[in-house]
């Protein structure tokens, strides 16, 4: 991870990087591909067969376990409307969960799904599940009131959203001024692992 940060910081120039893969230990198979400036880029983590350099044509073929985006936007409220926030005073009248840690969350059913919303600082967080599946949201939305406990998020200007789904991609966005960041991937302990250790 130290050599790959290094080579992209030699490429885009000293940006905010995950100092941590998220996936247990330094995967001694981490690969990196980019696109993009020090403005605006997508990278891509993947752990392949070999370790590979930088941008190698072969990591093409390798599904990210996880990918940072960083998009500016021309103003600070053009960021901020960009981020999927609701406050928590959406949610009067809705019943209340307990997560855990002295933070609670409302359930919203309908059209056969369930959303399981709380807010935490800045940050606005939901679980969703497909209740025609059988989805519960309660152990997912526990496991990431847990896992935010020993890992911080990053601190937005103003606001954040984690948006976590029962099955599928889980995504972090946070504003930064005018820049959003982006982290999206299928592990939700590895992204929010590597969201905290940003810098």
């Amino acid at each position: 991870m130290v050599t790959l940060n290094g080579d992209l910081n030699r490429t885009l120039g000293h940006v905010l990087l995950p100092q941590k893969d998220g996936l247990g230990q330094d995967n001694s198979r981490l690969n990196i591909r980019f696109s993009g400036d020090s403005v605006n880029y997508v990278i891509n983590y993947s752990v392949g067969g070999k370790t590979r350099p930088l941008n190698d044509p072969a990591l093409q073929n390798e599904t990210p376990y996880a990918t940072l985006t960083k998009k500016t936007y021309s103003s600070f409220a053009q960021a901020q409307a960009a981020v999927n926030y609701h406050s928590s005073s959406d949610d009067q009248g809705l019943p209340r969960i307990d997560l855990g840690h002295d933070i609670s969350g409302t359930i919203d059913a309908g059209a056969g799904n369930r959303y399981l919303h709380w807010n935490e600082g800045k940050w606005s967080l939901v679980v969703h599940a497909a209740a025609v599946n059988g989805e519960d949201p309660k152990p997912m939305a526990k496991q990431v009131v847990e896992l935010l406990e020993s890992s911080y998020l990053p601190a937005p200007n103003s606001v954040g959203a984690g948006e976590f789904e029962v099955s599928g991609d889980n995504k972090l966005t946070w504003q930064d001024g005018q820049t959003l960041y982006s982290l999206k991937g299928q592990s939700v302990q590895t992204i929010i692992t590597m969201a905290a250790s940003m810098k």
